[in-house]
């Protein structure tokens, strides 16, 4: 007998305590941004454990990035893990169309580059709930050519920069 099993919603879990070499599961995390970006595809959940990363993260269409400062939910509603601590990204996180960001702390970026920037394409139905930015290097939000954007940061936090802390242009929302 053949068994088929349709798996509409994955997640992915990074933890930077996590030995090297985890498959992305709950129970085998994933020790690198860069490894979730890798394993995962458009529409994926990456939950990313309390912790500092000092990386970069590249988001595909429809992904959301989920952080250790929110509930975690499967899409079926269960919790999967209650919201405590914080994840830092000191890193860019790249967009693309349908994002969702949520329980980030997002600290300096180590390169200097916008903390959020848009992937040279238009970046629509963008959500930013309960993620903080506090940045003295870099710019902090940095999207160009929009389309529909919603975006509720906590607290958005740039003292000595020389590049924008936000800069929006091309867009509709709120």
């Amino acid at each position: 007998a053949l068994v088929y099993i349709d798996v509409d919603q994955v997640m992915w879990f990074v933890d930077s305590s996590a030995a090297a070499g985890g498959t992305g599961s709950f129970n085998s995390r994933f020790d690198q941004l860069s490894d979730a970006e890798s394993a995962s595809a458009a529409n994926d959940y990456i939950f990313i454990f309390p912790g500092t990363y000092n990386q970069s993260i590249i988001l595909k269409n429809g992904q959301s990035l989920i952080g250790a400062n929110e509930t975690w939910n499967c899409p079926s509603g269960s919790v999967i893990r209650t919201a405590s601590m914080t994840s830092t990204i000191n890193g860019t996180i790249t967009l693309a169309q349908n994002n969702t960001i949520r329980g980030i702390e997002l600290g300096n970026n180590m390169a200097s580059m916008p903390m959020i920037v848009d992937n040279g394409a238009t970046v629509s139905n963008l959500v930013i709930t309960n993620t903080n930015i506090s940045t003295t290097t870099s710019s902090g939000f940095k999207i160009r050519n929009v389309g529909a954007l919603s975006v509720t940061f906590d607290s958005f936090n740039s003292t000595s920069s020389a590049a924008e802390a936000l800069y929006v242009n091309n867009t509709t929302g709120s």
